[in-house]
């Protein structure tokens, strides 16, 4: 049986989350450390098979080199936000701290409509831009992860960061609207909720 675990630090309040079915796991936007996750899961605690990015911002991937070492996963990110990985401006660390932080590791590109077989389930990869080029919304049976796409509430990401665009994250919403309606959404911040 599929359980989710939100793991959230202190700063940022940036989600990850960490997903299993008790044989194996998966992590979405690991903000987290491993020590961080190892602290809060204990014996639920399985080393992930796989790494989902919803954007690659800072604060959706700043643990991804530490997890990526200590379990070798499989990293999955969307193909116009891959190049974020290796430019501190264009995740905005730059931005926010003057810094070209970078957290480059080996992954694979998705552009949406891929499925994804983890924990016994079938992922769906769908590509919902404008808070990010490359945004993407990782989506089960009766769930998605939707990253910075939506809040609780009706609040949506921002787009004045680099490679944001307002125009097209209101296309994306509306989609969001008609086509993730009847399903459970995490975010990347805050609580999960319906639309």
């Amino acid at each position: 049986m599929r359980r989710v675990f939100t793991l959230a630090p202190r700063t940022f309040g940036s989600n990850t989350y960490y997903v299993t079915d008790g044989r194996e796991s998966f992590l979405v936007d690991p903000f987290v450390s491993v020590e961080e996750a190892r602290a809060a899961l204990g014996t639920d605690f399985i080393a992930p098979c796989a790494i989902l990015i919803t954007h690659g911002h800072f604060d959706h991937v700043e643990s991804l080199p530490a997890w990526y070492a200590a379990f070798s996963p499989k990293v999955y990110i969307g193909k116009e936000d891959a190049p974020m990985l290796s430019d501190g401006y264009l995740n905005a660390h730059a931005v926010f701290f003057g810094e070209n932080k970078t957290y480059s590791v080996p992954h694979t590109t998705l552009s949406g409509g891929e499925a994804l077989s983890l924990c016994g389930e079938t992922v769906a990869v769908e590509h919902y831009p404008g808070h990010s080029p490359g945004s993407l919304v990782f989506r089960l049976s009766d769930i998605a992860f939707v990253g910075d796409l939506v809040f609780a509430g009706g609040g949506f990401g921002r787009y004045d960061l680099p490679g944001g665009n307002g125009e097209v994250l209101f296309s994306s919403l509306r989609r969001a609207k008609a086509c993730l309606s009847d399903l459970k959404l995490f975010p990347g911040h805050g609580e999960p909720f319906y639309l």
